[in-house]
């Protein structure tokens, strides 16, 4: 089978880096696939809508060029289903069928603002669009499958379940994280691990925590990342008067944040909105505890208290709760640290690699 993947921009931010690079060396490493790359995407940073035309162009031109010298079987497109992705997949979608391109296509949402779906009839009909001219499309959690069945039941067929790559064996190595930022190893470290926007809960975190501290003081707080929200996220802790109990790390690179998982207790992360979320998944491989919001790809494969405590976004008094009732209870926290561990195995390379030449096969 010959394929030609769509991969992330290597300087760009988000989970896909840390789960598609594994997803390729798997591919590349069987007897009977020839793998292709491009690289699909910007690098995350804002640049002007014309430059964003002049990319998807080139994209374009580059996948007409590598499918003419090929006669792929598929062509798979990672991407994410939002206005800026629509729009560039479906003109590269329609110029590829124009053309003449027989590979078949396959897209994998990493992310999908259903919205979209209820908004102007103009994008349902563009999306209707894009979905007609492929394949097949991989959705990350039953939530956003059953989203696009609704809006489109008579393209059932072309929906799939697939999974991220989650890579476990990142986290079999010995940490010295907390020796090396002098944290105590007695004291029970709660981890916030994404991007400090409001949506991902950075405020919630840092108020529950102050209450927390008040009860059980052998505690830190870890806050890894940057964005909008960094300097309102300072201020709070210096009023709180937290900045002896709570570390700000800033951005960490992908291939530098197991020593911090593993530096860690509990993940708290009340987020308002993921697909399949790569930090509650790595903090599952990394065998931690988890209190987070009950969402898609989480709600699809974790269970409470098997595998975390859930919160509703947004319900501060609620995380503290959970937080002080995951502290009253450390053989509770321990047996949710080896089941993350064990549930974490189902997403290895070669079992979600195999999954999805299974579907590569059926389309």
């Amino acid at each position: 089978m010959k394929i030609l993947i769509g991969i992330p921009n290597p300087d760009a931010r988000g989970g896909s880096l840390s789960s598609e690079p594994y997803l390729l060396e798997y591919l590349q490493s069987r007897e009977n696939t020839k793998v292709t790359t491009i690289v699909y995407g910007s690098n995350g940073e804002l640049i002007p809508f014309w430059c964003r035309i002049l990319g998807t162009v080139k994209t374009c031109r580059e996948m007409l060029r590598l499918a003419g010298r090929e006669n792929y079987d598929i062509i798979h497109i990672n991407t994410a289903y939002n206005v800026n992705g629509l729009l560039r997949d479906v003109f590269i979608v329609l110029t590829l069928r124009f053309i003449g391109i027989k590979a078949k296509l396959f897209l994998k949402f990493h992310g999908c603002d259903v919205t979209l779906l209820s908004k102007k009839l103009s994008w349902k009909l563009i999306t209707l669009l894009l979905l007609r001219n492929v394949n097949g499309v991989g959705y990350l959690s039953k939530e956003e499958k059953n989203n696009f069945l609704v809006a489109y039941p008579g393209l059932e067929d072309k929906f799939y379940i697939v999974k991220n790559v989650v890579n476990s064996t990142r986290f079999e190595i010995k940490s010295d994280y907390r020796e090396r930022h002098m944290i105590s190893l007695q004291k029970t470290v709660f981890l916030f691990i994404a991007r400090f926007i409001e949506g991902k809960g950075i405020l919630e975190v840092i108020k529950a925590f102050s209450s927390v501290k008040k009860k059980f003081t052998d505690t830190h707080l870890l806050l890894v990342g940057d964005g909008a929200m960094m300097k309102t996220a300072i201020k709070l802790v210096a009023t709180l008067e937290l900045e002896v109990d709570i570390t700000f790390t800033g951005y960490v690179e992908e291939i530098d944040t197991p020593e911090i998982y593993l530096g860690s207790d509990v993940l708290v992360f009340p987020t308002v909105t993921e697909g399949f979320s790569m930090t509650i998944f790595n903090s599952a491989a990394a065998g931690l505890s988890i209190i987070t919001s009950r969402i898609r790809a989480a709600a699809d494969y974790l269970n409470e208290p098997d595998n975390c405590l859930w919160v509703e976004p947004k319900d501060c008094n609620m995380l503290i709760e959970k937080m002080i009732y995951l502290l009253n209870r450390p053989p509770l926290a321990k047996k949710m640290a080896i089941n993350n561990r064990t549930l974490s195995k189902q997403f290895s390379s070669d079992r979600v690699g195999s999954e999805l030449l299974d579907i590569y096969s059926k389309i």
